[in-house]
């Protein structure tokens, strides 16, 4: 468990921990999203900038995880939407219906951006340009889990005022 206790944050965030492998983390690698967002913005005085969160919990692992003979739950890690967007080691990722479309619709939005310099996919909502909606961010799930929507609410749910403190003490 991470607890803030000294700083100006000190009582006020906790985030509760898992074993990954035997070493502990934090349940949704908020340190990588909280960074990612304040890179996004600073990109964003120059560019245009679209961001998302990849939250699929119940897709299969990545291929190289799907190998390793365990039944450890890994959610939404790093690097599993690769497998929505392309064949790894030409595999096939074994996607349920809901999944399939998640993976089509994120091709879209991916093609739409290299095609037209704006993500979009029929059906989906329009991903924030982070220079209009700052710290806005498109959550891509699947149907069953309240579909791809964007996130007012990103800064928030990742606790980056928590993560923000620490990098500023690192």
């Amino acid at each position: 468990m991470i607890q803030t206790t000294t700083g100006p944050l000190r009582g006020q965030a906790t985030v509760e921990g898992r074993q990954f492998l035997g070493v502990p983390y934090a349940a949704d690698l908020r340190d990588y999203s909280c960074p990612t967002a304040r890179v996004s913005l600073q990109l964003a005085q120059g560019a245009p900038v679209y961001q998302y969160e990849f939250a699929d919990v119940t897709g299969p692992p990545a291929e190289n995880l799907r190998d390793q003979s365990t039944d450890y739950d890994f959610g939404a890690t790093h690097t599993n939407d690769l497998q929505y967007l392309f064949r790894h080691n030409g595999r096939e990722a074994p996607f349920n219906a809901e999944e399939r479309q998640l993976s089509r619709q994120m091709i879209q939005c991916w093609s739409s951006f290299v095609a037209h310099g704006v993500p979009r996919a029929p059906g989906l909502p329009d991903m924030a340009d982070q220079r209009v909606r700052p710290g806005e961010v498109m959550v891509l799930r699947t149907a069953s889990a309240g579909g791809p929507r964007p996130a007012g609410d990103f800064t928030s749910a990742h606790h980056r005022a928590l993560w923000d403190a620490v990098a500023a003490t690192g």
